[in-house]
């Protein structure tokens, strides 16, 4: 099963980008989703998906919604997770082309989003082996936004769990259409995000100081 864990704050963007997601799959059938929002009003706005979890509170981050939906997850052997945002797009028969990539592999698929090319993970690919050892921890909760995905890649390096396919030749882009590329503008909750950059960057050098092992505490 190929479980999309989906922390929004745009619940009217989310619902069409889902869509697309759909659209793109060869298999929906074998796809759940599970969401998570900031408030009640937002779940409202998603009221025909089955599994909504609200946060209670405006502005938490994306960083608290996707912590919130990996410690509740519930994942099997031969399932992989995929940490959705509200503006990454899938190719066309996203879903058989990953399955192929985990045969024989467990770990992490590193991507093409159409923009980050260094060490982070903007749309985390794992499988369910790589998601308990990374302690069911994605992006830590110690972040609000910013450095987590550069955290995570360093973490996945260390347990020597990244299949890096951004420049094999013919690999699909999962498509990141950020404000920071111009293929959308900036909203209020990128605002937010970005005002929590320096403390973000702070935490992340002092985190790079720990080892692995304390790394992987929530």
């Amino acid at each position: 099963m190929i479980k999309l864990l989906w922390p929004s704050a745009r619940p009217d963007m989310m619902r069409e980008t889902y869509k697309h997601w759909v659209a793109q799959a060869v298999r929906p059938d074998q796809i759940t989703i599970k969401i998570a929002v900031d408030t009640e009003k937002e779940r409202e706005q998603l009221k025909d998906f089955d599994d909504v979890e609200v946060m209670g509170e405006y502005g938490r981050g994306v960083v608290a919604a996707t912590n919130a939906l990996t410690q509740s997850v519930k994942t099997s052997p031969g399932d992989i997770l995929i940490l959705v945002s509200d503006d990454f797009f899938a190719p066309a028969e996203w879903d058989t082309w990953i399955r192929e990539q985990f045969k024989g592999f467990h770990g992490c698929l590193l991507v093409k989003d159409g923009y980050q090319a260094g060490g982070c993970v903007t749309i985390p690919i794992l499988d369910h082996h790589c998601f308990l050892a990374l302690n069911r921890i994605i992006y830590h909760p110690s972040y609000f936004h910013q450095y987590s995905d550069a955290e995570l890649w360093h973490n996945l390096k260390e347990l020597g769990m990244i299949k890096n396919i951004r420049k094999t030749k013919g690999s699909p882009i999962f498509e990141h259409r950020h404000w920071v590329n111009a293929k959308r503008k900036a909203d209020k909750f990128d605002n937010t995000g970005n005002s929590h950059g320096g403390a973000d960057t702070k935490n992340y050098n002092n985190r790079m100081k720990m080892p692995l092992a304390k790394r992987l505490v929530s």
